[in-house]
Protein backbone atom coordinates (compact mmCIF):
# COMPACT_ATOMS: atom_id res chain seq x y z
CA UNK A 1 0.00 0.00 0.00
CA UNK A 2 1.30 3.34 -0.79
CA UNK A 3 0.43 6.33 0.94
CA UNK A 4 0.81 9.97 -0.67
CA UNK A 5 -0.32 13.71 -0.14
CA UNK A 6 0.54 16.11 1.97
CA UNK A 7 -0.68 16.50 5.60
CA UNK A 8 -0.33 18.90 8.80
CA UNK A 9 2.44 17.41 10.65
CA UNK A 10 5.44 15.27 10.74
CA UNK A 11 4.12 13.15 13.62
CA UNK A 12 0.60 12.47 11.96
CA UNK A 13 3.21 10.98 9.03
CA UNK A 14 5.00 8.32 11.33
CA UNK A 15 1.43 7.68 12.87
CA UNK A 16 -0.54 7.58 9.50
CA UNK A 17 2.06 4.62 8.47
CA UNK A 18 2.43 2.59 11.74
CA UNK A 19 -2.12 2.89 11.64
CA UNK A 20 -1.69 1.25 7.94
CA UNK A 21 0.80 -1.34 8.76
CA UNK A 22 -1.59 -2.38 11.42
CA UNK A 23 -4.34 -3.20 9.46
CA UNK A 24 -5.44 -6.88 9.03
CA UNK A 25 -4.36 -7.79 4.62
CA UNK A 26 -1.57 -5.00 4.50
CA UNK A 27 1.71 -6.65 3.92
CA UNK A 28 4.14 -3.16 3.08
CA UNK A 29 3.85 0.49 3.10
CA UNK A 30 5.31 3.16 1.15
CA UNK A 31 4.91 5.99 3.47
CA UNK A 32 5.43 8.94 0.31
CA UNK A 33 3.53 11.14 2.82
CA UNK A 34 4.59 14.71 3.44
CA UNK A 35 4.34 17.30 5.93
CA UNK A 36 3.88 21.43 6.06
CA UNK A 37 5.19 21.62 9.92
CA UNK A 38 7.63 19.61 11.70
CA UNK A 39 6.81 18.54 15.08
CA UNK A 40 9.28 16.40 15.60
CA UNK A 41 11.80 18.72 17.04
CA UNK A 42 9.63 20.12 19.93
CA UNK A 43 8.02 16.79 21.07
CA UNK A 44 11.61 15.70 21.57
CA UNK A 45 12.50 18.83 23.65
CA UNK A 46 9.73 17.63 25.83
Amino acid sequence: MTLSGVIDRRSEVERAGRLTESLPGVVAVRNRLKYTQDDGAAAELR
